[in-house]
């Protein structure tokens, strides 16, 4: 495999790997979340604030490592830690 094609590689997996997380979130993402949380219990709620905090920090670690930042030494990581 040529020094080429490891990167290309590695950018479909992370575009595929990101179009999964997208397709995961977009079913809560596409309403108002005052709509999604009228059908939750209060843990549910908790839940859902938690899935989304968490999903976030970890989209913003992708972001910072894919450009090229160092996320060890970034506020993310202490929320990641969490």
């Amino acid at each position: 495999m040529s020094t080429e094609e490891v990167p290309k590689k590695a950018v479909r997996a992370l575009r595929s790997r990101l179009q999964t997380v997208k397709n995961h979130l977009e079913p809560i993402l596409s309403r108002p979340l005052s709509e999604i949380n009228a059908k939750l219990s209060m843990t549910e709620r908790y839940e859902l604030q938690v899935l989304l905090s968490y999903s976030l920090n970890t989209l913003y670690y992708i972001y910072l490592r894919s450009s090229g930042s160092d996320p060890q030494k970034h506020d993310v990581m202490k929320e990641l830690q969490i």
